[in-house]
């Protein structure tokens, strides 16, 4: 997971502090570049990347309940006896975990690469409908947004 997050998160912060200025937004500024979306998304009316934080954090504990109920499915099966049942629901409760351990994998890799980049140009469209957001799409878009904030200021 460390390997999958962003680098240049100095540059973000930096940049989303610049913005909070220029539009004298009323948002606490933060270290944390993820936190710091959340609030400007929050003060904004947009909803992608909150919006994701949420739906991944309703669907740990589901898919844990879901585990852990298959799992004690498969324990009483093999408590009374019934082998076949147990084997079959214990394959199931493998699978389930496998295939949620992967789902979960895809959102965490979204959240870290694209998910970010969208949510800054809907909160950026939002405050500025011609504000160019092209720079999002280059490799070190972070360091573009702070070399474009700077230039605004």
């Amino acid at each position: 997971m460390f390997v999958l997050m962003p680098k240049n998160n100095k540059e973000e912060v930096k940049a989303a502090h610049l913005l909070i200025d220029k539009y004298e937004l009323p948002v606490i500024k933060k270290k944390n570049p993820v936190r710091q979306l959340a609030l400007l998304e929050k003060q904004v009316g947009v909803s992608t990347y909150r919006g994701s934080r949420k739906k991944t954090l309703i669907f740990i504990p589901i898919s844990l309940v879901v585990v852990i109920a298959l799992g004690a499915l498969t324990v009483f099966f093999a408590v009374n006896d019934q082998y076949v049942a147990a084997i079959v629901t214990g394959i199931i409760c493998f699978i389930a975990l496998i295939v949620m351990t992967v789902i979960l994998w895809v959102i965490a890799i979204r959240q870290a690469s694209s998910l970010r980049t969208d949510a800054w140009a809907e909160v950026l469209h939002k405050l500025d409908a011609e504000f160019p957001i092209e720079f999002l799409n280059e490799k070190k878009w972070q360091k573009a947004f702070l070399a474009h904030m700077e230039s605004l200021v």
